[in-house]
Parts: C-alpha cells; structure tokens; sequence
C-alpha cells in the first residue's frame, strides 16, 4: 500500500531483503488508513487541579503534568529526556534525601510528533497529607531554578556518558527486537534515519544554555507593552534558540476614564458600564487576537 514504512531488523543482504520483501508486502490490500496520526486528546488551556477522594486518612498521591509542544527532532527528543533525567535527580536529592519527604519519586516522559507535536512529564509520589504544602512548594523551587540557572556542565556530561551506555547495551547487533522497538519508535517521532546515524555527535553538541531554554519561557512586551493596532502591527518577534517558547505581554489599561475616572481632565469621567466601554475592550482584544493570538502567540494581558 502507498505511503507504507516497513521496518525489517536482523542480519541479511539488503538488496537480497528487497527483492524478497517487496513482492510479499506489494500483495496486501490497500485499505483505510488506521488509527495512527488521530489525536486522542488535546492539552488544556490553562492550569487545572483536580482532587479524589483518598481512603487513606495519613497518605495522598500527588501527580503534577507539565506539558507543552515541541519541534520534532532527535535532538529535541534527546533534550526532553535530559531534562526527565536532570529533574529526577533533583526529586531524589531533595525530597529524598534532604528532606526525606517522599520515597520514591518518579518522573514519566511521553511525547508524540504525529500529529500534536505534545509533550508532557508526570512528576508523582506518595506523601504524608501533611507534607503536601511543603512538597508543592519544593517542586516549584526546583523547576523555578532550572528555568534560572544552566545545570552543570559535569552533570550533563555524565547523563550524556548514561545515554550512550544505555544505547549501545540495548542495540546490541543481536537485540533484533530492540532495534525494531527503538526505531519504529524513532520513525514515529518524525527522527530521520541520518540523525540517528549521528546520535553520539547531536548528542554531545547540547549545551547546558539549550537545556535551560527548554525549561523557560521568556515574556516580550509590545513597543511600550502598548494595545494599539500600530503597536501590534509593528511587533516583531524576537529570534529565539528555544523554539515555542516566547510570550508576549500587553498592558492594557483603555478606556482610561472609565477605569481610573477620578483623575481625568481632559474628557468625562466614566462611571458606568456603557456601550462605549464595552466596544473599546471589544476593539482591543480584536486587535490582540489579529496580530498576536492569532498568530499562535500566546499573551500576557
């Protein structure tokens, strides 16, 4: 069938592979296309926290998701796992070992190019009721500061030195199920079979800066953070190395007799809701939506 990737693992002439495997493969009947590539689900808007019910009157298990989009590629792919890894180290050091609030923190990775581009981490553990305050907090100061600092240069050396064991022990030239599992997976991330072949060298080249950049978004205002149309129009964004990860922000404060009306000189207070004020706001977020929303900028206001 058109458009059909087959994945063939072991030890065999590859043109000899062909010739066998294209007429097998060219007698099954095109049919609709299955399930892959559907979005089961779409990431939300906004923060959301939800509670459940907990039989257990001294322990609760906190779940955080911190989720978002990304550029498919192995290096992304590879920067995402690195900071799974920098982030588990931090749970186990802090709230293991200093603090001895949790036992076993975990840390989870999913990510999916086809067709969301989404990422998210599953941060979870169990804890006595009466920590969870405490353990809220830690974890805001542990990813507050990775948004902050660079991790070290000896540390991300040493989950790179991990990486390429893990690798190599896993893709033995035997391990014919691990090559099949590993690049299906690879294939379905949209990671292209040349960066694979350079996986040591991409790897390497990520730098502590890069992975601080994952963690952070960084917030531009408008010219004078200004909600005019010229002031939107004008609005450039600025290049980034983390891709997705700018916000721009706006004050807004119009129409100004209406919200501070006691200090107006120029023209008539205005202290009621009327026509006038709602279409002014109207106009206002029309021209946020048109020039930055909408243009898949997320805003500050």
């Amino acid at each position: 069938p058109d458009g059909m990737t087959c994945v063939v693992c072991g030890a065999f002439d590859v043109e000899e592979m062909i010739r066998i495997a294209v007429p097998v493969f060219a007698q099954m009947v095109s049919a609709e296309p299955g399930r892959y590539g559907v979005s089961y689900f779409t990431l939300p808007e906004g923060r959301i926290v939800h509670t459940w019910p907990n039989s257990n009157d001294t322990q609760a298990v906190f779940d955080y998701v911190l989720y978002g989009k990304y550029e498919p590629s192995l290096r992304n792919g590879l920067i995402l796992k690195l900071m799974q890894n920098i982030v588990r180290g931090r749970l186990l050091s802090v709230l293991r070992e200093e603090n001895s609030l949790v036992y076993s923190p975990y840390i989870s990775l999913f990510y999916n190019a086809v067709p969301d581009n989404i990422f998210y981490f599953d941060i979870n553990a169990s804890v006595d009721r009466r920590n969870t305050a405490v353990v809220h907090a830690y974890l805001d100061n542990i990813i507050r500061e990775l948004q902050e600092k660079k991790v070290s240069v000896k540390e991300l050396e040493t989950l790179k030195q991990i990486f390429i064991v893990n690798k190599r022990n896993y893709l033995q030239n035997d391990a014919t199920a691990g090559w099949k599992t590993y690049l299906v997976g690879q294939l379905k991330n949209n990671e292209s079979l040349s960066d694979l072949e350079n996986y040591e060298e991409i790897l390497s080249s990520i730098t502590p800066a890069e992975v601080r950049n994952a963690f952070r978004n960084l917030v531009c205002c408008t010219y004078a953070a200004a909600t005019s149309g010229r002031s939107m129009k004008d609005y450039v964004v600025p290049a980034d190395s983390a891709e997705n990860h700018l916000i721009a922000e706006v004050h807004y404060y119009s129409p100004y007799e209406f919200i501070t009306n006691e200090g107006v000189t120029w023209t008539e207070p205005i202290s009621k809701y009327s026509d006038y004020v709602e279409n002014t706001i109207n106009n206002i977020f029309n021209n946020i939506k048109n020039e930055l929303a909408g243009k898949n900028i997320p805003v500050i206001i």
